[in-house]
Parts: structure tokens; C-alpha cells; sequence
């Protein structure tokens, strides 16, 4: 099971809805709906049995997910809903929370390695870079490789953090855990915090000495962690 801690998820309005290359056109105000609209789209899924199969979820369950009927649904798990989304190759973000449209799904790079306690490393070699399926946490992500243990427990070693935009405005991020760039070209995963002179701050661990006065060019605050050991929820398609 994929192992990940969002901090935070903001969950947007609903979406459009999306119509077939019929004509049909399905309301996307659901899960159960959007599962429909998914199931219409494979010529195998002609039920919920052949579906649940498929997807490698249990029956029952898948049923409850898939229910119309409010008094009998359940509400769809992170680790079914990557299944039934890398089954069908679409957003996971569509598919729980109805953003944007089936169609956007993507993956955020593994950009390289980042220092909880060492500097970074940032990939050269285009084959070592690893596209992450975390499209749920949004498009702006970044993907760093956690290197070192100064920031256990929160994250360690080999854990993949997810960070979002790099921005220049510091100050807004002083206590907070992020990615974040010097001037001189050193890459941390540490927490900021003010620093004693004027313009410079002090990047702190969970266990580790903290690094006085640096000069911070720019950071991108954490989002989410996947665990080492976890790896990406790719159901595959049975014959």
C-alpha cells in the first residue's frame, strides 16, 4: 500500500462535465459517476465484478464504491482510487475530487536528491530520472529524493518529498518544513527559521545541528511524502 502523508490536500469545486465521442453526455458529480463514465470506456468492464477484477480491488468493496445509493456506498480509498486511476491512464485528481478532466493525467519528476543533511544532487543522466504518478497533489509539484536522516521521522532516508513552487518570499515560510536553495548553490530539506543577521536564515532538523545564517535564494514548501518503500499503484489490465 502506498504510503503518503499530504499536508494539505485542498479539495476544488466541481468540474465540467465530459461527454462521449456518442454524444452521451455524464454529470462528473460523483466517484460512483465518474467509475461509470471510466467502465463505459473499456469494452471488458461490463460489470462490476469484471471491473473489481480488473482493477484488483475486492467485489464487495468495489460495489460499495461504485453504488449510486447513498445508504449503501463507501467512501473510495487513496490506494482504489490510484488503481482504478492507473488502470484507465487518467487523473487521480479527477477521479476523487472531479479536477480538470480524465484525460490530465500526469507524473511529477524525480528532480534528484536532496539533503537532509548533505547537499543535494540534481540528475544529469536523463535515464535516472523516475516520473512519480502523484498528479492529486498538483501539476506544479516538485520530486526530491531524501538523502541523509536529519529530518527522521518526519522523512527518511530514500524518501521521495513533494514540494510546491519555488518562491522567493521567504519570510512566509519560517517555520515551515520545505526544499530550499542557497545563493551558493547548496540544496537542503530542512525547516527555516530567522536567522540572527539581517536578510539570512537558519535551516534547522529534527536531529541534526542547524546551518546559521544562510543566504536563501529560494524555497518550495512540503506537500506530501511517499515512504521508500512504497511504491507507485500500477493495476494492470488482465487478459
Amino acid at each position: 500500500m502506498q504510503s503518503v502523508r499530504i499536508v494539505p490536500m485542498i479539495r476544488q469545486a466541481k468540474g465540467p462535465t465530459c461527454t462521449q465521442s456518442l454524444g452521451t453526455k455524464w454529470t462528473m458529480n460523483d466517484v460512483p459517476d465518474r467509475i461509470a463514465f471510466l467502465m463505459k470506456q473499456d469494452a471488458k468492464l461490463t460489470t462490476l465484478a469484471a471491473a473489481a477484477r480488473a482493477y484488483g480491488i475486492n467485489y464487495e468493496t468495489f460495489k460499495k464504491i461504485a453504488s449510486h445509493n447513498s445508504a449503501e456506498r463507501r467512501n473510495i480509498s487513496l490506494e482504489d482510487a490510484l488503481k482504478i486511476a492507473a488502470y484507465h491512464g487518467v487523473s487521480g485528481g479527477w477521479l476523487l475530487f472531479n479536477e480538470g478532466g480524465p484525460d490530465l493525467f500526469k507524473g511529477i519528476k524525480l528532480e534528484g536528491k536532496i539533503g537532509a543533511g548533505q547537499e543535494n544532487m540534481i540528475f544529469e543522466d536523463p535515464g535516472n530520472e523516475d516520473a512519480i504518478p502523484m498528479d492529486i497533489i498538483g501539476p506544479d509539484a516538485r520530486a526530491f529524493e531524501v538523502d541523509g536522516e536529519s529530518m527522521r521521522p518526519l522523512a527518511r532516508h530514500g524518501d521521495t518529498v513533494f514540494v510546491g513552487p519555488a518562491t522567493r518570499d521567504i519570510r512566509s515560510l519560517v517555520g515551515e518544513e520545505c526544499v530550499v536553495f542557497l545563493e551558493d548553490g547548496r540544496r537542503f530539506f530542512k525547516v527555516i527559521e530567522s536567522g540572527t543577521e539581517p536578510g539570512r536564515y537558519t535551516l534547522t532538523s529534527h536531529n541534526a545541528a542547524p546551518i546559521p545564517n544562510v543566504e536563501i535564494h529560494s524555497a518550495g514548501r512540503l506537500i506530501a511524502i511517499r515512504r521508500r518503500q512504497s511504491k507507485p499503484i500500477r493495476a494492470r489490465k488482465r487478459v
